[in-house]
């Protein structure tokens, strides 16, 4: 099955169905008491879970790099293994990092070289299917700590395998939607790489806006920013993806 981007999509990226509120700058944000929240976006890539993927290409900047924040917006389609943000496959020696959801031990994972994290949590029940999910992962080898956010929410790791480092400097493509042989059925939009660890001030800041809504300072130590809603190119750098 193609990948589905914009008004191409496969499946069509559900309209807000929850009352809004108008902050005091009258950018009309989601009431979160309300009910689920969806991405400001006019539409999403969809992974059929079986070759669909984005290619970046090998994105160095972040190679050597202390400190690391990978984000986006995600409905999952099915409780199989799904896929975050990959450069070098999940917990491999000589890869960069990886991060995805493994159902046969129910925890989200985020590997750097061959050292993991993870956060045990049931897909279907925390993170129910068909819904859209905010989900963020820091890494900070300059405080030695990750951090999950899921909508917001900071969870800290409940398993920790291996020690802190930078990332690896390693010559691997950063693939969206694909880790190793495992692919997403999932749509994704608003998907972006820091350069810093993103507090969770700035996490919730971010969360319910696109590219064009960011500020000045929150592009600071922006690395790359995918709207995904009609292409795959990148809206702040130079590392457009390849629909795969």
């Amino acid at each position: 099955m193609p990948l589905g981007l914009g008004s191409n999509l496969s499946r069509a990226i559900s309209k807000p169905i929850t009352p809004g509120i108008v902050t005091d700058n009258l950018v009309l944000k989601h009431k979160y008491d309300a009910g689920s929240v969806v991405p400001v976006s006019d539409g999403a890539a969809y992974f059929d879970g079986t070759d669909d993927y984005i290619d970046c290409g090998d994105i160095s900047s972040i190679e050597g790099e202390n400190d690391i924040s990978l984000g986006m917006w995600v409905q999952y389609l099915d409780t199989n293994a799904q896929t975050f943000f990959s450069k070098g496959s999940y917990y491999l020696s000589g890869g960069s990092f990886g991060g995805y959801y493994s159902p046969d031990t129910g925890r989200w994972r985020f590997s750097l070289d061959n050292g993991w994290f993870s956060y045990t949590s049931d897909i279907s029940a925390d993170l129910p299917l068909n819904k859209w999910h905010h989900i963020v992962v820091t890494y900070s080898n300059t405080n030695d700590r990750v951090f999950f956010y899921f909508n917001g929410v900071k969870v800290t790791p409940s398993t920790i395998s291996g020690t802190y480092s930078s990332i690896p400097a390693t010559s691997h493509n950063l693939y969206i939607g694909r880790d190793g042989s495992n692919y997403g059925n999932q749509l994704c939009a608003n998907a972006f790489i820091y350069k810093k660890e993103l507090t969770q001030t700035e996490v919730k800041s971010i969360m319910n806006k696109n590219y064009a809504g960011l500020t000045s300072s929150e592009k600071t130590n922006l690395v790359s920013w995918w709207n995904l809603s009609a292409d795959a190119n990148d809206s702040h750098g130079s590392n457009n993806g390849t629909l795969t």
